[in-house]
């Protein structure tokens, strides 16, 4: 109370603005977030695990690994056919989400059935990669833990060790005595190696018996890769850990993994540390914009296609900074390289705004409507600004 204030209601008014469907969503007021930082930080003290434990040095290897010709082939089909389709205008996030999981799942060698919940195994590269690592630990007597997305993959994974004649503990969406599981790979020399599904065995659980971490595959969230990471460099690792990532050379692998690093980096530049230790929000414009132009291209491509409902359209707004007049877009040069096709026709469509009239004012509201010339219109945000009419 002392550095809040005692009215909640008076709190949330005062540093953030109320969104979304019904106005139940709170987002922080740009203009005060230096103030609730420093008010924040006044009371609070961050430390991070590097600062309080004396853990071992990590090291991160990316092992590539080449498709068959024939799964290679699979893959670009499966690529052309995404882009044919989008191409044809029948986009839905259902769609796009749909195919991003396919392309993941054929780079791990299996391709799933649109109609059915059968898979397809279509490559071993990944396999036979992981094959020589679990060898070569077993030479070191090393145990392993390997992470994975999906649930054939986790299967192939097993059958694999079977077929080596090697215990191994196992922890999915499938398994329920996870306890049992944790405990034989920590406890039991016999079993050599856990096998993890990264949405499942991802928290709250010990893996220090190992100090070597193969994922063969990932999903694009940072929260479930960091997590995961944890779970052998924690308290109680004595060894330096290292962390393998099996990635098909050209595919999706690649670009997962560089999005993920894309976010450790973001991350770890949001706080900055001033000369007397504390963190603060940096105040690097550049990073700023290039985080708000990203978000920005995908609020302009979910308006476009209608994927978002008004109120989330205004949510989204609100996180990606789009807080700036109309003429202060105009003087954004990096907007004709965020959106060019927005850009280039934007001086063009502001103009034509003015003989629109009422047709303005609805697609001002929908997002979409006619123009004066009887045209359909699609709503559209400036890169960092206010919809622009049709």
């Amino acid at each position: 109370p002392s550095v809040y204030g005692n009215s909640f209601y008076l709190f949330r008014n005062h540093y953030f603005d109320m969104v979304g469907y019904g106005n139940h969503t709170p987002v922080m007021k740009r203009s005060m977030e230096a103030e609730f930082t420093e008010k924040l930080h006044s009371i609070a003290f961050r430390a991070t695990k590097a600062e309080c434990l004396d853990l071992p040095e990590t090291t991160d290897v990316v092992q590539r690994v080449d498709l068959e010709p024939a799964a290679l082939r699979a893959y670009r089909q499966l690529v052309k056919d995404s882009y044919a389709e989008l191409s044809e205008g029948s986009v839905t996030v259902t769609n796009v989400l749909t195919r991003l999981l396919r392309l993941s799942q054929l780079t791990g060698g299996f391709v799933g059935n649109d109609d059915s919940d059968t898979t397809e195994q279509v490559s071993t590269a990944k396999l036979d990669a992981l094959s020589d690592l679990i060898d070569s630990a077993e030479n070191d007597n090393h145990k392993l833990v390997v992470i994975a997305r999906f649930l054939p993959e986790i299967r192939a994974i097993e059958k694999l060790l079977q077929k080596k004649g090697l215990r191994y503990a196992v922890i999915h969406g499938g398994v329920h005595d996870r306890a049992a599981q944790i405990d034989a790979f920590q406890n039991d020399p016999a079993v050599r190696v856990f096998v993890g599904q990264i949405a499942t065995a991802g928290l709250g659980i010990t893996l220090t018996a190992a100090s070597t971490m193969i994922f063969y595959s990932l999903d694009y969230s940072m929260s479930n890769y960091e997590q995961t990471r944890a779970r052998i460099h924690r308290v109680g690792q004595k060894h330096p850990c290292t962390y393998i990532h099996l990635a098909a050379r050209g595919t999706i692998d690649e670009k997962v993994l560089k999005a993920l690093r894309d976010k450790a980096d973001l991350a770890k530049a949001r706080w900055t540390t001033t000369a007397r230790g504390e963190p603060s929000l940096p105040h690097d414009e550049g990073t700023l914009w290039k985080e708000r132009r990203t978000i920005a291209k995908n609020v302009n491509f979910g308006v476009f296609y209608g994927l978002f409902a008004r109120g989330l359209q205004r949510t989204l707004r609100f996180k990606a900074g789009l807080d700036k007049s109309l003429s202060d877009c105009e003087a954004i040069d990096d907007g004709a390289q965020a959106l060019p096709w927005i850009h280039e026709n934007y001086i063009a469509r502001k103009r034509k705004a003015k003989k629109d009239g009422p047709a303005r004012r609805a697609h001002r509201r929908t997002g979409a409507g006619k123009g004066a010339d009887g045209a359909e219109r699609r709503g559209l945000y400036c890169p960092v600004g206010r919809p622009l009419a049709g």
